[in-house]
């Protein structure tokens, strides 16, 4: 059983610009992550990501990602992945993830929406995932990749 979750990040990027940051970001999440063998290329997303790991390793649990997996179909972006605990993956507990980019009328904005299946497993951890996955929306679709709010630091572009 997973709670779904749905975040609205909104931006002022192209669809060319918001697509190519969202593709440099999950490669890089697969270099540091699952292991992959080439990361984004990119020193602003590797330090964001970095950032991130730093962030994951605080909960009280360290979570490990695996069997990653992603489709993409024009503006939207299906990704999967397995949680683990330590060195044992946990039943049940994979993540999933639907990420569309679309236009707000309410909001007049161009916007990159999140559905995201928590698992069992981490939903104690659901508030704290919620406003990581938002700030950590929020910088990478920033006019400038950036630190997510609360850091005073701004990476170059």
């Amino acid at each position: 059983m997973a709670a779904k979750v749905d975040i609205i990040v909104p931006h002022n990027l192209s669809r060319e610009q918001a697509l190519e940051r969202l593709r440099l970001i999950l490669n890089e999440l697969r270099a540091q992550f699952a292991g992959g063998a080439e990361g984004s290329g990119n020193a602003d997303i590797r330090t964001l990501v970095s950032r991130l790991g730093e962030e994951l390793a605080r909960l009280p649990f360290r979570f490990r990602i695996s069997r990653p997996r992603e489709e993409w179909d024009g503006d939207q972006i299906e990704v999967s992945f397995r949680l683990g605990l330590g060195r044992f993956s946990l039943l049940g507990s994979t993540v999933s993830v639907l990420l569309t980019l679309e236009q707000s009328l309410s909001l007049k904005a161009s916007i990159a929406r999140l559905c995201i299946d928590i698992p069992l497993m981490a939903m104690p951890f659901r508030a704290e995932i919620e406003a990581m996955v938002q700030r950590y929306g929020e910088a990478l679709l920033a006019d400038r990749v950036g630190l997510p709010a609360g850091s005073s630091s701004f990476l170059r572009r």
